[in-house]
């Protein structure tokens, strides 16, 4: 399940309910210093708020740094925890011209595979209203910790990559009327490898 518009929705709902003193749009916290029992939060437009808690929802080395005078050991442990680059390529499909029944929501690629890929998501199978009735939206996972370099080449070498491992997996030979690539640049934490390097 999700949301029908896609996940902007929410965010666009909790923001239609909060006031702007609540809100402080395009302002970055840029420090956080102790004062007794309470915090301080420098921003980046010169002001600064006090708060009795703060919660951080950033990539851990960006809060390493923001508690680094505070919390010095905290800041090295987040700054262990490694960051990996992955890529999705998602294609559109006319459905009569797909030639997979696209029965179930996908696969995940083990790793003894050898595969360029790490997944496939059928999209529109799993959201109805990801495609048009006559159509088929397909998204490959590309990357993480054991192939990051693959999600780091260029979009169309990313797409092709993506079209000839579910030309091999799949037997999809169409050709797609939508092509897409999203990137998260260091942007998936892998815990697990950054608990084995410390």
């Amino acid at each position: 399940m999700t949301l029908r518009g896609g996940l902007d929705q929410l965010v666009e709902a909790i923001l239609a309910r909060l006031n702007d003193a609540e809100l402080l749009p395009n302002c970055r916290i840029i420090a956080i210093e102790r004062e007794g029992a309470h915090f301080v939060l420098r921003l980046s437009d010169g002001g600064q708020m006090h708060a009795d808690d703060v919660v951080m929802a950033t990539p851990s080395h960006d809060a390493a740094s923001l508690v680094q005078s505070i919390a010095p050991a905290l800041a090295d442990k987040l700054r262990s925890i490694r960051y990996v680059s992955t890529a999705t390529v998602s294609l559109g499909f006319k459905r009569a011209e797909l030639g997979h029944p696209l029965e179930g929501f996908g696969f995940v690629v083990p790793r003894s595979e050898k595969r360029n890929i790490l997944a496939c998501s059928w999209s529109s199978t799993k959201f109805t209203n990801r495609a048009p009735g006559d159509g088929a939206l397909i998204r490959a996972f590309i990357g993480g910790a054991h192939a990051e370099s693959l999600a780091e080449q260029e979009d169309a070498a990313l797409a092709e990559m993506a079209r000839g491992e579910l030309r091999v997996m799949m037997g999809i030979t169409a050709t797609p009327v939508l092509t897409r690539v999203y990137r998260w640049p260091k942007g998936n934490p892998n815990t697990r490898l950054a608990t084995r390097r410390v």
